[in-house]
């Protein structure tokens, strides 16, 4: 049977991250796997054709009648060209989609059906993050494509030089080598930070995930179970806030 439009539900294959971004897969109503035939396309940003062509070929080899052309976009407009397709007559039929946009855009969505997957596997195959992001109030919208995890690397001659042994193992311990690492001026002014934390995205790479993080490492609920506000205007995320402002240069 071929895949058309008019029979189509939407349901998530995800991305967590850092960077995180979700596939959405379109589905065709359910048919044996050998009668599946028709056209897709798929969109995605960061990857080209060639790291997308094994998984391409891979499906192929189990439905042969199914052709997928797969298009790689500019990820700076990305989220306004897929919004505008999906509300057009010709959206792709496989999605890249960033693990934050879900609470905007989860009603263009459809949730997986219990047949597809049940939320006790969903939990034993991924980390519990997927579930914070894909799977809020146990209804389950996407799966992730890999995860993207934030890092902290340091300048061990930078350590050795400010007679630092170990790096720190926790926020209490990072905030307490501060004074130590960085220097300052004659006049008390920073010239030279001691990590790169505390700026907007302009200043500091991934610096709304490292906030992000630590609002979710104090325990901050960041939007409301139906999606229809933000809530991390609380005070775990006036906590979190003020911290990672206080490294913010002067």
């Amino acid at each position: 049977m071929a895949l058309a439009r008019n029979q189509i539900i939407l349901i998530g294959l995800g991305v967590v991250v850092v960077i995180g971004l979700v596939v959405l897969i379109i589905f065709g109503v359910k048919q044996p796997q050998s009668e599946l035939s028709g056209n897709l396309t798929f969109w995605g940003v960061f990857d080209n054709s060639s790291v997308i062509d094994n998984a391409i070929q891979s499906y192929k080899k189990i439905h042969p009648k199914v052709e997928i052309s797969y298009r790689q976009l500019n990820a700076d407009t990305y989220e306004t060209d897929l919004i505008n397709a999906l509300a057009g007559e010709n959206p792709p039929d496989i999605l890249m989609f960033h693990n934050a946009w879900l609470p905007k855009h989860f009603n263009k969505v459809a949730p997986f059906s219990e047949n597809q997957i049940v939320l006790k596997d969903f939990k034993s195959l991924f980390p519990t993050v997927v579930e914070q992001d894909f799977a809020p109030d146990g209804v389950i919208y996407a799966l992730p494509l890999y995860i993207d995890t934030l890092a902290f690397f340091y300048n061990q001659d930078i350590f050795d030089n400010k007679g630092v042994a170990l790096p720190p193992k926790n926020w209490t311990e990072f905030e307490n080598l501060v004074p130590k690492l960085r220097t300052l001026d004659k006049t008390g002014r920073i010239t030279k930070p001691a990590a790169a934390i505390g700026g907007s995205n302009k200043s500091v790479n991934r610096g709304t995930d490292l906030l992000n993080l630590l609002m979710l490492q104090t325990g901050t609920k960041m939007t409301r179970d139906d999606f229809s506000a933000a809530t991390f205007n609380s005070d775990e995320g006036l906590n979190a806030t003020l911290f990672y402002t206080k490294f913010a240069p002067i």
